[in-house]
């Protein structure tokens, strides 16, 4: 990872939450969501993709369980590693 990097971890119940028409979520989605959000802090960032992805799939009777971390390489921290 690079200074100022976001990793985003998840599992299948946020890429594959459907909505009632039977559209995935998607990685397109989630990753939509980072761009737009990247500044942001991790714990923000994950609270909005949740958000995101339980209104996307509100209408839906599909539910998987869903697993979220967030992880920032702080850009202002100097690199110590030769």
């Amino acid at each position: 990872m690079l200074q100022g990097d976001t990793l985003v971890l998840y599992t299948d119940g946020i890429s594959e939450a459907m909505n009632a028409e039977g559209d995935l979520f998607g990685e397109k989605r989630i990753m939509d969501v980072i761009k737009e959000n990247h500044e942001k802090t991790c714990k923000e960032i994950a609270y909005i993709i949740l958000e995101k992805v339980q209104h996307f799939s509100a209408n839906s009777i599909y539910n998987d369980d869903k697993t979220l971390v967030v992880i920032k390489r702080d850009s202002r921290q100097k690199s110590t590693a030769n």
